[in-house]
């Protein structure tokens, strides 16, 4: 591979990533509580 083809790649990987965080970020955050029950809840399927 070239390096052209690998910065067009990593170009192209960086800007599907931007739009995703993009969009998870428009879906908003846990709050303390969501948060506090996921790991919870993690830590129990790990159990």
């Amino acid at each position: 591979m070239s390096i052209k083809e690998y910065e067009r790649l990593t170009r192209l990987e960086d800007a599907y990533r931007g739009e995703r965080a993009k969009a998870a970020e428009a879906e908003g955050y846990l709050s303390e509580a969501e948060t506090k029950e996921f790991i919870e809840a993690s830590l129990r399927v790990g159990a």
